[in-house]
């Protein structure tokens, strides 16, 4: 019996082999949220990114590479798990936020026409009033000077590292099953 109490206090103390299982399992429960798209589901894109992300053959919500999703990893410190990304935009996709974009000056290249009139995307509506950029080997060409103003870009919240109901007391009973008998990952009366 004392033997027992001992081999459960020294598993008290080494916590870290059932913390990389629960943050195993926090790094799956994130993929989810991004398969499903928020858990609860997240705000939808603005019409123009759906449109953007369809041309581009792209449909899930954060979803563009994937590097954001793949980014999510932890690491055990102590007595506990941290959750998270290196990624430097994660953290406003998680809490949401406001980029404020600062206005600047540059200049483009346009195509132009033998005669020197600038070429239109097309005849009719929004792009007759929209010019050709020129890349570097075109001849026929105009330099422009633009000045873009300052602007705001609103990113809404879309938490995809969240626990789900019921995740934190079957984070709980993988530790006081570890404590108790050993062992990782045994039937603890359901898994996140």
């Amino acid at each position: 019996m004392l033997r027992n109490l001992q081999a459960m206090l020294n598993r008290a103390d080494n916590l870290p082999p059932v913390l990389r299982a629960i943050g195993d399992l926090m790094v799956a429960s994130a993929d989810r949220n991004f398969e499903a798209e928020g858990r609860p589901a997240w705000r939808p894109v603005a019409k123009a990114t759906a449109r953007r992300k369809a041309k581009a053959g792209h449909s899930k919500i954060l979803m563009w590479s994937g590097v954001l999703a793949r980014s999510i990893t932890f690491k055990v410190a102590g007595r506990t798990v941290v959750l998270g990304s290196n990624e430097p935009y994660a953290r406003i996709h998680q809490e949401g936020g406001v980029i404020q974009r600062q206005g600047r000056e540059g200049t483009v290249r346009l195509r132009t026409d033998a005669k020197g009139r600038l070429l239109r995307q097309g005849k009719e509506g929004r792009k007759a009033h929209l010019a050709v950029f020129a890349s570097g080997s075109h001849k026929r060409a105009v330099e422009r000077a633009f000045t873009p103003g300052a602007y705001q870009i609103h990113i809404p919240a879309r938490p995809f590292l969240t626990f789900q109901p019921g995740e934190p007391e079957a984070y709980g009973a993988l530790v006081l099953n570890y404590v108790l008998s050993g062992q990782i990952g045994a039937d603890t009366g359901g898994q996140p």
